[in-house]
């Protein structure tokens, strides 16, 4: 089993959108986050992340671009 922890920043303000209906019905977020590499010279990588239901209200809710957070 692979362990992957992620520290950086947002890039932009994460939006929910929903999907399905009824009992079925759920949110998403889509949202990058950019971490910084160990070098002093290294470009950031971006990496694309997906949250669903409370975790994505969540996102919306108590942050916006430039927060740090963990993955």
């Amino acid at each position: 089993m692979n362990k992957v922890l992620l520290i950086g920043r947002l890039t932009d303000d994460v939006k929910t959108k929903s999907y399905g209906k009824g009992k079925d019905a759920g949110s998403y977020a889509n949202f990058t986050i950019a971490v910084d590499r160990g070098g002093k010279d290294q470009p950031a990588d971006f990496i694309r992340c997906v949250a669903f239901n409370s975790t994505a209200d969540f996102l919306e809710k108590y942050t916006g671009k430039g927060v740090r957070i963990a993955i």
